[in-house]
């Protein structure tokens, strides 16, 4: 792949990212998730949305994939990805003081055929065990 696919390769990615966080952030909306926070840099980690529902503060990861990729978005949030959502997590209620909330970690998944989007949305997708 040349220099300039390789860089409208990778800003497709993004937008499609972009778009992906959109669409998750206006589903959970309309659940009744109300948004804290949304690409929340942590450290050297990202948090995508941070949410209250209900009375839990939730941690989301929104992953997306085009039609055919080889790979789905849920088989792409792999425990590198889940402990870094965990660490940024944990660092976020130290510095917001949310020590005595009930937190979990919900996981947004977009597939994207041209123009037609499905989301899914995983509550509780996975626990801290660290």
């Amino acid at each position: 792949m040349n220099e300039t696919r390789a860089s409208e390769e990778a800003a497709r990615r993004k937008a499609q990212g972009q778009r992906a966080e959109e669409l998750a952030r206006r589903y959970l909306v309309s659940q009744g998730h109300r948004i804290l926070e949304a690409n929340v840099r942590v450290g050297r980690d990202e948090i995508d949305l941070v949410t209250v529902d209900r009375d839990d503060i939730v941690f989301v990861e929104v992953r997306s994939r085009r039609a055919g990729a080889r790979v789905s978005p849920e088989a792409g949030f792999v425990a590198s990805k889940r402990a870094a959502l965990c660490r940024g997590a944990s660092r976020l209620i130290g510095e917001r003081g949310w020590g005595n909330r009930r937190c979990r970690f919900d996981l947004v998944t977009v597939r994207f055929a041209g123009e037609v989007a499905r989301l899914r949305h995983y509550p509780g997708a996975f626990v801290d065990e660290s």
